[in-house]
C-alpha cells in the first residue's frame, strides 16, 4: 500500500510535526488535523496550543515524501522526526515521539503520561464520569454480538 509521509509547519515559529498517512487518505487526514485543531479537539496537546497561540493564517501543509508499505513508512517516519527535522524535541517542533507512532514508547515517558493522567483523574471529579460514560457507551456497542 502507498503511504505519504506531510510536514505541518508552523511559518511563524519554523516548527514541524511529521505525519504519514494511506496516500489515498491524504485529503481526508489533512482535513482531519485542521478539523480538529479548529475545534480544539486535536491528539496533540502541543500542536492543539501552538495553533490557539497562532491562528489558523500560520500553518502549512506540505507532502514530503512517499514509499510503500508500513515498515518504510514507520522507517521513514522516524528518520524525518529524528535526523531531518528533530521535531520531538519542544524548541524544533511538535512530535510527542522520537519516531511513529508504532515505536514503542520509553519507560520515562510512559511514567509521565501516566502521572498525568492520574492528577487529571484526581483533580478533576467531572473527569472520572467522563470516562465511566465513554465506557458504558463502548461497551454498550458490544453487548450482545458473540454470543456475549
Amino acid at each position: 500500500m502507498k503511504y505519504c509521509l506531510y510536514k505541518i509547519e508552523n511559518k511563524t515559529t519554523s516548527k514541524v510535526y511529521i505525519g504519514q498517512c494511506f496516500a489515498h487518505r491524504l485529503a481526508r487526514r489533512k482535513s482531519r488535523h485542521f478539523s480538529d485543531l479548529h475545534t480544539g479537539h486535536h491528539e496533540n496537546a502541543h500542536l492543539q496550543s501552538a495553533y490557539n497561540k497562532y491562528g489558523p493564517e500560520v500553518w502549512k501543509w506540505e507532502v514530503i515524501d512517499e514509499c510503500v508499505g508500513a515498515d518504510a513508512a514507520n522507517e521513514k517516519e522516524t528518520y524525518y522526526i529524528v535526523d531531518v527535522y528533530e521535531s520531538w524535541k519542544p524548541e524544533r517542533g511538535y512530535n510527542i515521539r522520537r519516531g511513529s507512532k508504532h515505536t514503542p514508547l520509553k519507560d520515562k515517558t510512559k511514567r509521565k503520561i501516566s502521572e498525568s493522567l492520574r492528577k487529571r483523574y484526581k483533580d478533576d471529579p467531572s473527569y472520572r464520569e467522563k470516562i465511566s460514560e465513554a465506557n458504558r457507551r463502548r461497551n454498550g456497542n458490544l453487548s450482545g454480538k458473540n454470543g456475549a
